[in-house]
């Protein structure tokens, strides 16, 4: 049932903020929970969420190392395609959101636009 839900909510994301292309959730051991992708199929999956949970990891680290605990998400950008990587914690389990945009006119919509998803499903975990 929960991931049920959560295939909807990330779904209804998708269809409401068209500039984000790609969702995937999964375990913070890298194991896909759920997705919603434009292009590619199971072996692309399974990387991604693989890579998504190592990079959150690496930035956890990082942030601990420079005294500054307490990650809320990481942001990549090659000028054409953002990624977006948090780490999501709740009473069930902790999971790592990746989510992909095109190009972006403003960092600030798209991370309040974010928020908002990270807030839903942390409300499905809790």
């Amino acid at each position: 049932a929960l991931k049920e839900q959560i295939d909807k909510t990330l779904n209804n994301y998708v269809s409401k903020f068209p500039d984000i292309q790609n969702l995937v959730l999964s375990t913070v051991d890298g194991f896909e929970i759920s997705s919603v992708l434009d292009q590619g199929g199971e072996e692309i999956i399974r990387k991604v969420s693989a890579m998504s949970s190592s990079l959150q990891s690496i930035g956890s680290a990082i942030l601990r190392e420079i005294g500054a605990p307490g990650y809320q998400y990481l942001y990549l950008n090659n000028g054409k395609r953002s990624v977006f990587i948090y780490l999501i914690s709740g009473n069930q389990l902790d999971v790592v959101l990746m989510a992909v945009s095109g190009e972006i006119d403003s960092l600030g919509q798209a991370l309040w636009m974010m928020q908002k998803l990270v807030d839903e499903v942390k409300e499905l975990i809790q």
